[in-house]
């Protein structure tokens, strides 16, 4: 393999990469076609976690991160995280409305005085209206304090607190 072409459309030319650099990409490789029997974030630790070949026992530094190893790496397993569900591919459109005020499932569990798990579970439960983009959550807060008012509704106050 003397080149790859990144999901960007980019050719990246592989002539200068190390053997090692050379088994290291066939390796992940392989290992990306085997659909179902590896996980993203398992490839994705394996080409920007400790240890990481790509990474050479350090850090992402800006001379890594434009390195021809570490961008064919990080691009083979986006496209697995595509195929996933975990990553939107490139030039996806988002159908996401321009009205109101969106917040993370963080934010909206403040807001409503719950654990982040119990606002995933309403989403996936649909008592709570979301916009799912990619693997995130976003909620119009509107929503999220009209979720908040209808608990607190059935929720009938302590006495003597």
């Amino acid at each position: 393999m003397d080149s790859y072409t990144l999901l960007s459309g980019e050719i990246v030319d592989l002539r200068s990469l190390s053997p090692e650099g050379r088994r290291f990409l066939s390796r992940l490789k392989a290992t990306a076609r085997k659909k179902g029997e590896e996980d993203y974030f398992d490839l994705l630790r394996a080409v920007k976690g400790p240890g990481a070949f790509p990474l050479r026992g350090g850090p992402i530094t800006p001379e890594v991160a434009v390195s021809p190893l570490y961008r064919v790496a990080h691009d083979i397993v986006d496209r697995v995280g595509i195929e996933q569900g975990y990553l939107l591919p490139p030039g996806a459109a988002v159908d996401m409305p321009r009205t109101g005020e969106w917040i993370s499932m963080t934010q909206a569990a403040e807001l409503i005085g719950v654990s982040r798990t119990a606002v995933h579970q309403a989403l996936l439960e649909k008592r709570l209206e979301g916009l799912r983009v990619g693997n995130a959550w976003t909620i119009e807060r509107r929503r999220a304090i009209a979720y908040k008012e209808r608990r607190e509704a059935k929720i009938p106050a302590e006495v003597g607190v």
